[in-house]
């Protein structure tokens, strides 16, 4: 048996094919975009809402509003991310493949009502 040599041109032939059946360019380039787009939605609401939280005007009530909120979508983010990184392991169907589009886009609803809701204070706190 001949010894194997590892070297930078060395390609594994199984690494480059997909994991569940063909490989359609389409859906890997909607799982990259959706994936940006919430994760520039979780970005940007929890950046918002800790901004608002911690800046000297407001009251610890609305303080505390803001910082749960984002502790919550945080938190559900890790569990779609344990989701995503099973589903990459080969460890699920593919029929889960449409349960994190599910997720990915419900994260970016409570997102989108997060930053509604942080704006919505900003506005009570200039007209007080």
């Amino acid at each position: 048996m001949a010894a194997r040599t590892f070297s930078s041109d060395f390609i594994d032939d199984d690494s480059i094919e997909p994991l569940f059946g063909e490989y359609r360019p389409r859906d890997r380039y909607i799982n990259v975009g959706i994936g940006i787009f919430t994760a520039l939605m979780v970005a940007g609401t929890v950046c918002y809402g800790l901004l608002q939280a911690f800046r000297d005007t407001g009251y610890i009530k609305e303080r505390t509003q803001n910082v749960f909120l984002c502790i919550a979508i945080f938190l559900n983010c890790i569990s779609v991310l344990v989701i995503i990184r099973w589903y990459r392991m080969g460890e699920l169907d593919p029929k889960f493949r449409y349960l994190i589009y599910y997720n990915a886009l419900s994260i970016s609803f409570l997102c989108g009502c997060g930053i509604w809701f942080f704006c919505e204070q900003a506005k009570d706190q200039k007209g007080t």
